[in-house]
């Protein structure tokens, strides 16, 4: 048990971990759990540091991925599953705990639970970009993608070549375009129903769209009436038709305005 004296110093613990080394003695609470506890209620990343019997004790991983540091990482408890044990690494429980904090966990969940849907649709529920860390049989599952949106820069390459998949993806994430297929990123189709759903990055859309389309009038028309920037990105041959350039300036309101700011800034 702890005395008055060590229960006071912990309790007057408002910063990180160093300053709880300072209160009291380190050794102490390497295998102490009733200490550690206290430490992890003062600061979650404390886990590093305790005995590898307490980094396999579920009480107290779970009180560590919980807690929520009042500091400059404040959202960063999830990150501390990445010191439980293997064990627990591979407890589903306790898996599920540090996903809802930081989805980017799942890089240390087990391989298992890196291929359970629900553990992964938590992750992405939290943080798209946790797809990477996914099983290659998730990221190349189009049925569990469709259902949980993500970032199409971890499905698999089939996928990435998928109209169906690549024109969902993209009605939500404009920059997914930037991560389909070369065969899809020169699909009209698809190019023209992201500005359409996309109005104010249009320019990044037309930015990863194929070459052909980036000489598409009727494309690149609708792309720049809705974000003047693209002409950074519309070909070279149509920059230089002065017939065309003429009638976007004619025809979208502001754009003569960029034209003159865009060469001033060009010379």
């Amino acid at each position: 048990m702890m005395d008055d004296k060590e229960i006071r110093e912990i309790n007057n613990v408002n910063s990180s971990f160093l300053s709880v080394l300072k209160a009291i003695n380190a050794n102490s609470l390497e295998d102490n759990k009733e200490l550690a506890l206290k430490a992890l209620e003062k600061d979650p990343h404390y886990l590093k540091y305790v005995s590898p019997r307490l980094q396999d004790d579920e009480e107290v991983v779970c009180k560590s991925v919980e807690s929520r540091f009042n500091g400059p990482h404040y959202n960063w408890c999830g990150y501390n599953l990445k010191y439980a044990s293997k064990r627990l690494q591979d407890n589903k429980k306790v898996v599920l705990k540090a996903l809802q904090y930081n989805g980017e966990m799942l890089r240390y969940a087990s391989s298992r639970l890196r291929d359970d849907e629900e553990v992964v649709a938590k992750a992405l529920k939290h943080n798209l970009g946790a797809l990477e860390y996914a099983s290659p049989r998730l990221r190349d599952n189009k049925e569990f993608l469709l259902k949980n949106m993500t970032c199409l820069e971890y499905v698999s390459k089939r996928l990435q070549d998928d109209e169906e998949v690549v024109s969902k993806f993209i009605q939500e994430y404009y920059n997914c375009l930037k991560y389909a297929s070369p065969r899809l990123r020169n699909n009209k189709k698809i190019v023209f129903k992201a500005i359409k759903k996309h109005p104010n990055p249009s320019a990044d859309i037309l930015r990863y769209a194929s070459k052909r389309l980036r000489n598409d009038k009727d494309l690149v028309f609708e792309a720049l009436k809705k974000d003047y920037e693209g002409y950074k990105y519309m070909s070279l041959e149509l920059k230089e038709d002065k017939e065309f350039v003429s009638k976007l300036e004619k025809d979208i309101k502001g754009f003569k305005s960029y034209m003159k700011r865009y060469k001033n800034e060009s010379k």
